[in-house]
């Protein structure tokens, strides 16, 4: 990846993680994307069933507030999508000051684990929202 790639990643993960430190996490565990100005939940408030991705934001504000266990508590899946923003805005920040190719060779190292890492995933991501469902209802 350019130095362009590279300077649209940092931007991108660092204006999440930007974001997530200015946002108040909220007290039952969901809805801090209304900060933002977005809508609540369409899926929570019609069906009582909060989404799959159910106090992400709220978990993100919290690991911004550096409260990981507290986010992890929340929305256990979350901590990871935080740590793959923080994983990214690091190695493209970099790979912007040092250029190395870094994204190539992690390519190369990630391919030996990638169906394994999806299916790890996948699995997670459901059973965190298997677990935020149990914790609402």
């Amino acid at each position: 990846m350019g130095r362009l790639g590279n300077a649209l990643f940092v931007l991108a993960a660092g204006a999440i993680i930007a974001v997530a430190a200015v946002l108040v996490p909220s007290e039952i565990g969901h809805s801090t994307h209304m900060q933002l100005g977005l809508d609540g939940c369409t899926m929570l408030r019609w069906t009582g069933i909060p989404c799959p991705m159910c106090g992400m934001t709220t978990s993100f504000a919290l690991m911004a507030d550096l409260r990981p266990l507290d986010a992890f508590l929340n929305q256990p899946f979350s901590v990871v999508l935080f740590g793959i923003t923080l994983f990214i805005f690091g190695l493209s920040g970099l790979d912007l000051v040092r250029p190395n190719d870094r994204w190539s060779k992690f390519s190369l190292w990630f391919r030996r684990y990638e169906i394994r890492a999806a299916v790890v995933g996948i699995i997670w991501f459901s059973a965190a929202w298997a677990y935020k469902v149990w914790l609402l209802w």
